[in-house]
């Protein structure tokens, strides 16, 4: 209000509670609107799909064609059975999503995630100090011992140090996700967002993620989300800058974590299938972009509808794989080339 005071007649200025009450319906209601690409270009109030109910664990996704939504089912609902939009991404541990939907959109979440323990200690997994396997924290957030080799010294040094990583991530992640929407109308949370900064930026932006995750590597283990999410950048940074070898590298290293914690058929699952299809194809290997191209393909007609960009996108390029792949056969077998 002191901002708007400063542009408007003091007799023209709305009612306080009025602009608060507005404000509060936009900030817990609002969705952001996504191009073909999944990158946020405002936001939009849409009362139907704004009564849809929070869940970590949803089982439907708002989809944009332009300024429309389309909720789409991404796995099988029952009649009857109520379905549930996720307001915020779900690669966080519990505390965390619960912190957020409180601070945002004023309620405690107690969504069968928020209720899996199992599920949260894993995305909490640390790395043993003295061998690589996982160790998950207990049910009072203690690391008690490392079933591998039995290491049971986990001190204060060791949770000071492991604390101190989590908020360098927390923050790391942060100034990543404004990064990439500072260019945009407005800055609103959304669970895939391709960054479209110079090379000079995206080459900095790659260095400072390696070596964020070379610090993160330490102490926490690669199923730990903290780490997954870092792999998730570094992937798009590297589609981003062309290097296709570490796109893959750093895909194939997320893929464990994201069938652990992710559903079949998730947004981020569907575009990281299709960042790894790309990134082989551009290396000249259809064989193993093949398989991901047909996932991609089956995950993001789901996600995303048959007629959306991204999944003609990926059929066009699917079939461009599947006719050089038929193309090499037919050379390795002395066979004339012929049109197919």
């Amino acid at each position: 209000m002191d901002s708007l005071a400063q542009h408007m007649e003091k007799e023209a200025l709305p009612d306080r509670a009025f602009m608060e009450e507005i404000y509060g319906k936009i900030a817990s209601n609002s969705f952001a609107i996504l191009d073909e690409n999944m990158c946020s270009i405002g936001i939009g109030v849409y009362p139907q799909a704004s009564m849809i109910n929070h869940s970590c664990k949803s089982n439907c996704i708002g989809m944009f064609y332009g300024p429309q939504i389309q909720i789409r089912a991404n796995e099988f609902i029952r009649p009857g059975e109520q379905i549930f939009h996720g307001y915020i991404p779900p690669l966080l541990p519990t505390a965390k999503r619960q912190e957020k939907l409180l601070k945002t959109y004023h309620f405690l979440c107690q969504c069968a995630d928020c209720r899996n323990t199992e599920r949260d200690r894993l995305m909490r997994c640390v790395k043993c100090p003295n061998c690589p396997e996982r160790v998950a924290p207990n049910a009072d957030g203690t690391y008690k011992m490392c079933e591998a080799c039995g290491f049971a010294n986990f001190d204060a040094d060791f949770y000071e140090e492991m604390d101190l990583l989590i908020e360098y991530a927390e923050n790391i992640l942060d100034k990543e996700q404004e990064h990439a929407l500072e260019a945009t109308p407005t800055k609103v949370e959304t669970s895939a967002q391709f960054s479209r900064a110079s090379p000079t930026h995206r080459e900095y932006d790659l260095y400072f993620l390696e070596s964020c995750l070379a610090q993160l590597e330490f102490t926490l283990h690669s199923d730990n989300v903290y780490v997954i999410r870092i792999l998730k950048d570094l992937v798009e940074v590297c589609m981003d800058l062309s290097q296709w070898e570490k796109a893959v590298g750093y895909g194939k290293r997320i893929e464990p974590g994201y069938k652990m914690f992710l559903k079949r058929y998730d947004l981020d699952q569907g575009l990281l299938y299709h960042k790894m299809g790309v990134a082989y194809y551009r290396l000249g290997d259809q064989s193993s972009a093949l398989p991901y191209l047909r996932l991609a393909k089956a995950t993001l007609t789901i996600t995303s509808g048959e007629e959306s960009c991204l999944v003609q996108e990926v059929s066009d390029l699917l079939d461009e794989c599947v006719s050089k792949e038929i193309d090499s056969l037919l050379l390795e077998c002395g066979c004339p080339n012929m049109d197919h």
